[in-house]
């Protein structure tokens, strides 16, 4: 009988786990559920007084207290005791615990080669594996166009999230989107208020014609550009951070990184764990706020705090095709010093243009840009709709129409406007987002020092 803490396991078991090459990676679990669950998953390895892990057919068991999760090479073939219809924390927390097990995992260099990015060639052709499973995703979604979404149920939401894991790496988009027609079902039928019933009908409709352009003769040009790159040396800014509330009701903090080497835009999320333990006096901002001086980042445990305002080096760090980075514990962070007004670039000093319409590419409408010298003015709260309207402009006179809608998580940063009213912040840029098409600020850089006004 081996032991790994908490976690036992016989020789039997541990024969089955590495012959069946049992072994999950960090950025495998998070994709396959979200960040949140994941570190659950871990913290959860931790608290269970014991984990027992055994044979059974072709399947290792996991013993989770009351519960039991049958793990399998697939983990959408994974299968949990507990009432949950999809891939649930139990699954997550298992995985964690069978990988520790497994001495068949690729070599560091092999993986490393198998992630670097990769552009597609138009010409090239469709598998005949990927042709059946985008008919497989065609067909799973007109049958739910063609019995209506109200009448679908939980075993729908279940398919979908099946296929979702069984997307290929490259077929992102058809991956995430069907995750989220499952989170929609689950929305509808547990009457939830952030279901929207045209978007969810346009989303199943979308899934349709996304499979059906794919498995075209051009379909090869719609897959994932950019997915788990791996890169040696880049230097960052950060230049803000900003809460955030996902439509599933996941609460959490994005950091907004600018690559030098690469000259774009990242983004760096974390998501709060405990959304389902709140307590009675729980707060949300408390929370947030909170997480920006939690030192948890990668190897070398940084937090948001530490970076917001400052240069720094990533090695090793992986990004997806939306240019997200990973909170992967391969990458390590280290900071080359403060960020000075000089150091901003002059190519993201102008405002951008709106992008176009582009159905195939429709979650890529978030953008960032800086206004130099800003003023807040015309600012205006309607109460009917409950938003906030304002305008930010440079002493150029440039003017950005700006609207915050009230929320939960907008309170600080309507406050911050509406007290700044008709001032101006020489000597400073005021860094926007714009999601939509709405445009809204962020933080605010000084020499040597940045605020996070959404906090």
């Amino acid at each position: 009988m081996d032991r790994k803490d908490n976690i036992t396991a016989d020789s039997e078991t541990i024969k089955l786990i590495n012959e069946n090459h049992l072994y999950f990676s960090e950025d495998e679990l998070i994709s396959a559920s979200n960040k949140g669950t994941y570190k659950r998953g871990l913290k959860d390895t931790e608290n269970y007084s014991h984990i027992s892990i055994e044979k059974e057919s072709d399947a290792v068991i996991v013993m989770l207290d009351d519960t039991k999760a049958a793990i399998k090479a697939q983990l959408s073939d994974c299968t949990c005791s507990c009432p949950s219809k999809v891939l649930c924390r139990h699954i997550i927390t298992s995985a964690i615990a069978v990988s520790g097990f497994c001495q068949s995992r690729p070599p560091k260099d092999t993986a490393c080669a198998e992630t670097e990015s990769v552009q597609p060639d138009v010409t090239a052709q469709i598998s005949e594996d990927d042709k059946a499973f985008l008919k497989e995703v065609m067909s799973t979604a007109g049958r739910i166009l063609n019995k209506g979404f109200a009448n679908c149920s939980e075993n729908d939401a279940e398919i979908l999230t099946r296929l979702s894991l069984r997307c290929p790496a490259k077929m992102k988009k058809i991956s995430n989107m069907c995750r989220a027609c499952a989170e929609n079902i689950s929305l509808m039928n547990n009457k939830n208020a952030g279901f929207v019933p045209f978007e969810a009908v346009m989303l199943v409709s979308r899934i349709y014609n996304t499979a059906d352009a794919m498995a075209g003769p051009q379909g090869i040009s719609l897959y994932s550009l950019r997915s788990n790159d791996s890169s040696s040396n880049s230097d960052f800014l950060c230049l803000g951070v900003y809460p955030r509330k996902s439509r599933s009701g996941y609460y959490g903090i994005t950091a907004i990184f600018y690559s030098i080497d690469e000259q774009c835009f990242f983004t760096y999320n974390d998501t709060l764990p405990d959304f389902y333990n709140k307590k009675k006096d729980f707060s949300y901002m408390n929370e947030l706020r909170s997480m920006l001086s939690k030192r948890k980042h990668w190897s070398n445990n940084m937090s948001a705090e530490q970076l917001s305002g400052r240069i720094f080096r990533l090695r090793s760090y992986k990004s997806d095709s939306d240019m997200r980075i990973s909170s992967s514990s391969s990458t390590v962070c280290s900071i080359k010093g403060e960020l000075s007004l000089s150091d901003i670039p002059e190519c993201i000093r102008t405002i951008p243009q709106y992008k176009e319409y582009d159905y195939f590419s429709f979650n890529k409408t978030e953008d960032f840009y800086l206004i130099k010298d800003p003023a807040v003015s015309e600012v205006f709260f309607d109460n009917t709709l409950q938003v906030l309207n304002f305008a930010v402009s440079d002493k150029t006179g440039v003017s950005v129409h700006c609207s915050i809608p009230y929320t939960d998580i907008n309170i600080a940063l309507i406050d911050f406007i509406e007290k700044n009213h008709g001032c101006e912040f020489d000597n400073s840029f005021m860094l926007m987002r714009r999601y939509l098409k709405y445009d809204y600020p962020v933080s605010l850089i000084y020499d040597n020092r940045t605020e996070n006004i959404c906090f």
